[in-house]
């Protein structure tokens, strides 16, 4: 277990979190990415920082042993290239899960904020539904992660982009597989250290 930086979190804790970006004034994106019902495995889950450490021999028996129910694991960025928004993956360990589900991690780029903005949303709806497809492959029962219960999208937004930002969790959502949940880091920028998270 020496790869990768290990950071324990609470799945179960997430959608309580929610009360926590209301106080720092945040409430009404909050609101909007917390629609729906969230599938997220009950009990605390581990974060690699490197693909790799997941894949050491006996990794999964020691999570096990230490009660972890999930593992998060980077699994790429979403990136506008060649003018159409996909994701730039990452390398996959280099075995896969076979008991623990896997949580994805998805990172951003600094123009994902601009696809926020807009009215109608149209931009955003676009993205979710592009993104969800270039994860297909991984979230098939042949994937190199193994069992893929959810996604986490670890990046910002601002208050002004939170319609926008529902859009687009709304329809990656409704493009994935029927019970993967997604959760975010949600961010806002008037109250850029105090980060929540939920699960959607």
């Amino acid at each position: 277990m020496r790869r990768g930086t290990r950071i324990g979190v609470s799945l179960a804790s997430l959608a309580a979190a929610l009360a926590i970006a209301a106080a720092a004034g945040c409430h009404r994106a909050s609101e909007s990415a917390a629609a729906g019902a969230t599938r997220a495995p009950r009990g605390d889950a581990v974060w690699f920082a490197d693909p790799a450490g997941a894949g050491e021999p006996g990794i999964e028996d020691a999570l096990q042993r230490i009660g972890v129910v999930a593992v998060f694991l980077p699994a790429g960025e979403v990136a506008l290239e060649s003018g159409r928004w996909g994701l730039h993956g990452d390398a996959p360990p280099p075995r896969r899960l076979e008991r623990l589900p896997a949580v994805l991690v998805l990172r951003a780029r600094p123009e994902l904020a601009g696809a926020f903005g807009g009215e109608d949303g149209a931009a955003a709806k676009s993205m979710g539904a592009a993104v969800a497809a270039s994860l297909r492959p991984s979230l098939g029962a042949a994937g190199s992660y193994g069992r893929v219960a959810g996604l986490h999208l670890d990046f910002p937004f601002s208050f002004s982009a939170a319609p926008g930002y529902a859009a687009f969790v709304r329809s990656l959502r409704a493009a994935l597989p029927t019970g993967t949940f997604v959760s975010i880091a949600a961010t806002c920028a008037s109250h850029a250290n105090d980060a929540t998270a939920a699960a959607v």
